[in-house]
């Protein structure tokens, strides 16, 4: 399964999806409770809808790969949505209500790569058998992501002094993962070919 790219670029998808993802729902109700002011049951409610629309997307994923959408354009398209508004929930001089309509087609948009990037351990793994193995190392990279993600975007806060650097962060995050799907898209098509 390691000796495959595959299972890597989509690990690295998912790890870099993971981060952004995690990060922002941790930033959430920070942001809500300490900086907009919110008390606790709306900041806990608005942050419960970010985090269910993820689901939806995750649908809509699954449904626009059984309808023949290509798992790299499905990737490419969520990561440069979560990319654009990761970024533009962080600019400053927008209004909360903006930044969390921003949150919530980030989270959205963003759940159109798991069930697209876990379908792919069928395809990218060696035999029926090392399909386990292979959606392990997928996941592993979401774990990582999950682990890294919220820390690194608290580190972006610290370094330079404010919010404003954590949605570049999330920008190239975002980024990382289109090149990523790219290069899957060459891996996908050279297998194909030799089919």
């Amino acid at each position: 399964v390691l000796s495959r790219p595959g299972p890597w670029l989509m690990a690295g998808c998912f790890l870099f999806y993971a981060a952004q993802w995690a990060a922002l729902m941790a930033w959430l109700p920070t942001f809500l409770t300490r900086i907009s002011g919110s008390d606790l049951s709306l900041a806990a409610w608005l942050t419960a809808l970010v985090v269910v629309v993820n689901v939806p997307g995750n649908v809509i994923g699954g449904w626009l790969l059984h309808r023949g959408a290509t798992r790299w354009h499905l990737v490419a398209v969520g990561s440069i949505s979560m990319a654009a508004c990761g970024y533009g929930i962080f600019i400053d001089g927008i209004s909360d209500v903006l930044r969390i309509v921003l949150a919530v087609a980030f989270s959205f948009m963003g759940g159109l790569l798991p069930g697209t990037l876990l379908s792919g351990a069928i395809l990218h793994s060696p035999s029926p058998e090392l399909r386990g193995t292979t959606n392990g190392v997928i996941i592993n990279g979401a774990n990582t992501g999950t682990l890294l993600g919220p820390p690194a975007l608290g580190t972006m806060v610290a370094l330079f002094g404010g919010w404003h650097a954590s949605g570049i962060a999330i920008a190239i995050g975002g980024t990382i993962v289109l090149l990523l799907s790219l290069l899957m898209a060459v891996v996908e098509k050279n297998m194909n070919s030799s089919a």
